[in-house]
């Protein structure tokens, strides 16, 4: 005898498909679980590092401060921070040596933007115009310069900050303003200034007073003419006797 016996496939196959349901609802959680897990352990593992950052946020737009970051852990986060610290460190140092130079230059020192603005300048500068430090930052730079050379500044300054040579400067004098008003002359050395990422991003500039060079250019110059056109015989000799110099009278 053969005995045959039919059942609908969803019946003989519901134990099996009822397996697989509860597989993937086990696999789901279990990949939740581990998930989680992960998230936990690397927000643990990178809590140093996201309390950095916001310390970080925190001094945006400060004076850079030698105060080194935590260093909570001697991982691989640590070791970063750690590297952060001492880079921020040998910056403040390089600053540092940098602003005591600037300072203690007896020449004037400035930085002119690309709004031809004064963005720095050192102590002499201030003690040569006689305005304090912190009204010369965001000063025009033509409204140092006398208005009998206005124009020719503007011209150079024009040039100095358009240039595409990185070899370009300018190397000449020029009748400057004190804030009480007199005049005096100055010689200036300037060329493009360049941030660290190459960008050229306004003019530096390296000034002296030179009116005292000038009057005793004055005074010989003056000299020289009486010399020349006296009337008198005049006559120069060295300590030894010999003749360096006659006039025509003489």
């Amino acid at each position: 005898w053969l005995i045959v016996a039919t059942r609908p496939m969803e019946v003989a196959f519901l134990p099996v498909n009822e397996i697989d349901q509860r597989l993937f609802a086990a696999a789901i959680f279990m990949a939740l679980i581990v998930a989680l897990s992960v998230f936990a352990a690397l927000r643990q593992q990178l809590s140093p590092l996201t309390r950095a950052t916001s310390e970080l946020a925190k001094r945006s737009g400060e004076e850079p401060r030698i105060a080194p970051l935590v260093v909570e852990r001697n991982d691989e986060v640590g070791q970063l921070i750690t590297a952060f610290n001492r880079m921020q460190e040998n910056l403040v140092q390089s600053e540092s040596r940098f602003r005591q130079m600037m300072e203690s230059s007896y020449a004037a020192i400035f930085l002119t933007d690309m709004n031809r603005t004064i963005s720095y300048a050192n102590t002499r500068m201030s003690e040569i115009f006689g305005i304090p430090n912190e009204e010369l930052i965001g000063r025009p730079y033509l409204s140092l310069v006398d208005n009998s050379q206005i124009n020719d500044c503007r011209a150079k300054t024009e040039e100095a900050l358009t240039t595409t040579d990185r070899n370009f400067s300018v190397d000449h004098e020029r009748l400057f303003l004190r804030a009480d008003g007199t005049r005096f002359w100055g010689r200036i050395n300037g060329r493009p200034f360049y941030d660290g990422l190459g960008r050229h991003t306004g003019l530096l500039t390296v000034m002296i007073d030179i009116s005292e060079t000038k009057r005793l250019e004055q005074k010989l110059a003056l000299d020289a003419s009486v010399f020349k056109h006296a009337q008198e015989g005049i006559l120069i000799a060295s300590a030894d006797g010999i003749i360096l110099d006659v006039n025509h009278s003489f």
